[in-house]
């Protein structure tokens, strides 16, 4: 009987190492080959993908630019026209009534400086926080807006008041019917921006009985339109208090 043939160590030893050998070559193989998929993926569709994000983002990013520059614009226009009235309003108002119309003046060259400012840094960078600062100095020309309604229904209701004293009734009538309107208008557009003012109403309800009492010819007139003044004086600070939690 053969006896069977022992092999030798070192053949045994050379076979399991090329068996092992094997194996690390095609793992090495496997990964080569995945990183050769990955980098077909990025120069084919995987780069198309990023490409077109990129792309949707610059559009993104173009309107948000074109929507706070034009807001922008706008809130200057306006700032130009308000700062128009104010000064046509100084020439005509009494001395009294300069400090809260320089007041306005004032806080217009501020937003109008700021707005440029956001302008000029427009050009450089577009941000969701630029978006929110050109609401913001929106909404505060809105409201000073409404704040010159109110000091022009103001200058109405004096020029009444010396048309009803030189028996001119008719006319005084007419100026505080535009008064009212004035005021319904102011009152509409700070409504908008920070809900209901209730000092309106008192000027309203007191407007209401000096057309009443003008319209009557009645001796009180005077007293109802001096009602009507003092009424608008608080309603013009209440106002003021807005305007500075606002800026």
């Amino acid at each position: 009987m053969e006896r069977p043939m022992l092999r030798d160590p070192r053949e045994i030893q050379a076979m399991d190492f090329g068996t092992g050998s094997w194996v690390v070559v095609a793992l090495a193989f496997s990964m080569f080959s995945a990183v050769l998929a990955l980098v077909a993926y990025w120069r084919s569709g995987g780069q198309a993908d990023i490409d077109s994000v990129r792309r949707k983002n610059q559009v993104v990013l173009d309107e948000l630019s074109r929507r706070t520059r034009r807001g922008l614009e706008e809130t200057l226009a306006r700032v130009t026209r308000a700062q128009q009235r104010l000064a046509e309003l100084r020439e005509e108002a009494a001395s009294s009534m300069h400090e809260p119309i320089d007041s306005l003046a004032r806080q217009l060259s501020d937003i109008k400086r700021d707005a440029e400012l956001a302008l000029a840094k427009l050009k450089t960078e577009v941000t969701s926080g630029a978006q929110a600062a050109q609401e913001g100095l929106a909404k505060r020309v809105r409201h000073i807006e409404g704040s010159i309604r109110i000091l022009m229904a103001r200058a109405e209701i004096r020029a009444a008041e010396r048309l009803a004293d030189a028996g001119d009734f008719v006319e005084a009538e007419d100026l505080l019917e535009d008064a009212v309107a004035k005021v319904r208008e102011g009152k509409m557009r700070l409504a908008d921006e920070g809900g209901e003012e209730p000092a309106f109403e008192p000027v309203i309800e007191t407007l209401h009985d000096a057309i009443r009492s003008v319209r009557a010819r009645a001796v009180d007139h005077k007293n109802q339109i001096d009602n009507v003044l003092s009424a608008s004086d608080y309603l013009l600070a209440s106002l003021r208090s807005r305007e500075h939690a606002l800026g």
